[in-house]
Formats: structure tokens, C-alpha cells, sequence
């Protein structure tokens, strides 16, 4: 499943914007800076933090992750 987010919270306090967010198993596996339109990403915008849970983000970003 990929995802793409406004910012995306890392744990360093750093934080990056307009990014594609892929989970596989549940988890989140890898991310990168959208440049352009890609298949099968579904635009959510918002913030992900990876201070919190999957099912944390889940809940604050609406959307069930996979």
C-alpha cells in the first residue's frame, strides 16, 4: 500500500514534505519525495509521525493501513 502525505514526521525531529509513504505487512517500509503523480498512491495530505503507531496514524489520518 503507498500513501502520500503533506508532512511526514521523522524521529529525529526532522520533518519532510510531500511524501510517499509504501507499508508492506502493516508496517511502514520505505518513503520518498513525491515529484510528480504516481499510480496507485492514494493522496491523503495531512501529517504521519513516526513517533506513533501505525494504528495511531490510522486513526488521526482517517484511513485504514494495510
Amino acid at each position: 500500500m503507498k500513501i502520500a502525505v503533506s508532512r511526514l514526521h521523522l524521529l529525529s525531529g526532522e520533518v519532510l514534505t510531500n511524501q510517499v509513504l509504501t507499508f508492506q505487512d502493516g508496517q511502514l517500509s520505505s518513503w520518498h519525495n513525491l515529484v510528480e503523480e504516481e499510480p496507485f498512491v492514494a493522496w491523503i495530505g495531512g501529517d504521519y509521525d513516526m513517533k506513533l503507531s501505525v494504528s495511531e496514524n490510522s486513526s488521526v489520518l482517517g484511513i485504514k493501513i494495510e
